[in-house]
């Protein structure tokens, strides 16, 4: 098996999001609560402060002010995942900088640093602009080359570093990658599901719909209504933004 799993997400498939973690929760935790597809950890921050220290903009409020104009992750208000500057459009709605990008347009970047075997996160985009998730643990270890290539090996044009060590960790093509020695970080990408996976029909009398799994009820669906399910947590369906049903009163 391969030290390194790694995943091509589609902007066709899924929407991105990039997650602060002021609560300072586990991956699992957050994945549980956003109901995300994929998660892996992101940019470099204070570990003393927990603060980032590389830049940051969520939403389009600067968390942070990114200290040079290079290459980010970026996600427009579609929710695609894009690589770009903090002024472009998307970097102006959501931005966490590369520290540093390792690969553009299929040359070493001019700010790329080398670094030995270690844990490592990297985040890289075919010419079409398909994304390619990367993560290795620590415990096996990989070089810079070694990283770059295995997503070259697959098609990446551009790759852009992450916070590696023990702070990589995530889930990624269904598989759990969680360091031994546990770290929480501060910012991470989450990736949902962006296609419809099947309709259903309300078998209840009056099926409650709620903001979140478990949350506050926001409305009420009559029996025999056809729903859209467009993701599944647990024993939760999502119907809707914020709506979430639960799958016992679904039948096909």
């Amino acid at each position: 098996m391969s030290k390194f799993v790694t995943e091509s997400l589609s902007n066709r498939d899924y929407r991105f999001e990039i997650f602060v973690n002021t609560d300072k929760l586990t991956w699992q935790q957050i994945k549980a609560k956003k109901c995300c597809a994929r998660i892996i950890n992101l940019g470099y921050f204070d570990l003393d402060r927990f603060v980032p220290n590389e830049g940051l903009i969520v939403n389009g409020k600067t968390l942070l002010e990114p200290r040079y104009q290079d290459w980010g992750v970026t996600v427009d208000a579609a929710g695609n995942l894009g690589r770009d500057v903090p002024t472009s459009a998307a970097g102006k709605l959501n931005y966490c900088p590369a520290v540093p990008p390792m690969l553009k347009n299929g040359a070493r970047a001019a700010a790329a640093q080398s670094f030995g075997r270690n844990g490592t996160t990297m985040v890289g985009f075919k010419r079409d602009g398909t994304p390619v998730w990367l993560l290795c643990q620590k415990v096996f270890g990989a070089t810079s080359t070694e990283s770059v290539k295995a997503l070259t090996d697959l098609g990446c044009v551009d790759v852009l570093r992450y916070d590696g060590s023990w702070s990589t960790q995530g889930y990624l093509a269904d598989r759990a990658v969680q360091p031994i020695q546990h770290r929480i970080v501060y910012t991470l990408l989450l990736a949902y599901y962006r296609n419809p996976l099947y309709q259903r029909t309300v078998t209840a009398s009056s099926l409650n719909v709620r903001s979140t799994p478990g949350g506050a009820i926001v409305d009420g669906l009559k029996r025999n209504t056809v729903v859209t399910v467009l993701s599944v947590c647990g024993v939760w369906s999502r119907i809707g933004t914020d709506r979430w049903v639960s799958t016992s009163y679904l039948k096909a």
